[in-house]
């Protein structure tokens, strides 16, 4: 929140933080088991916005979002477009960014292999935790790295509340490979 408001340079900035870690992890433990994998396609579950926040005086379009939720794409599948940056930090997990700045598409994402109790093996696969951040609210263009640092953060602490039964590895820092 602090890097958010210092980056924000607005009078009013409405935060809504009202999410619970515990409740985000109850929806997504409560879909994923339910999964069948002879399905065509797994449904997302409903976002679990964790930090959201406004700035009213800019206009509806001035939000900063960061959500989790479980991912519609196998592992494997994930940043196959040319316009993003996949980069892996180990078997558990992916980060994916796009490879402009443009105000309108400032969007960074996690997946992670979280392994849920009772859901079918390939579940590790095929259902994974996504993490979003979406920034529209700052006008910090200047690199990647501040937003994938938080993003990363953020995913390592919801990885441990969720409990995930394959202890996802995730590093505390971004690789080199991390350009701007």
């Amino acid at each position: 929140m602090a890097w958010l408001k210092q980056h924000a340079k607005v009078s009013k900035l409405n935060p809504n933080t009202s999410e619970t870690i515990a409740h985000a992890a109850e929806k997504f433990h409560k879909k994923v088991p339910d999964w069948n994998p002879n399905e065509s396609a797994f449904r997302r579950t409903a976002e679990s916005k964790m930090c959201y926040a406004e700035a009213p005086e800019r206009g509806f379009s001035a939000q900063f979002a960061l959500a989790y939720r479980a991912a519609a794409r196998p592992f494997e599948e994930i940043a196959t477009h040319d316009s993003f940056i996949s980069v892996d930090l180990g078997p558990d997990a992916k980060l994916v960014y796009q490879k402009n700045r443009y105000v309108d598409q400032r969007s960074y994402n996690i997946y992670i292999r979280c392994g849920v109790r009772g859901a079918p093996a390939s579940q590790l696969n095929d259902v994974l935790l996504e993490g979003s951040m979406t920034d529209l609210l700052t006008d910090d263009l200047s690199s990647y790295r501040p937003h994938l640092q938080h993003l990363l953060h953020s995913a390592k602490v919801m990885a441990d509340g969720f409990k995930c039964t394959n202890n996802p590895q995730i590093p505390t820092a971004l690789p080199s490979s991390v350009k701007d």
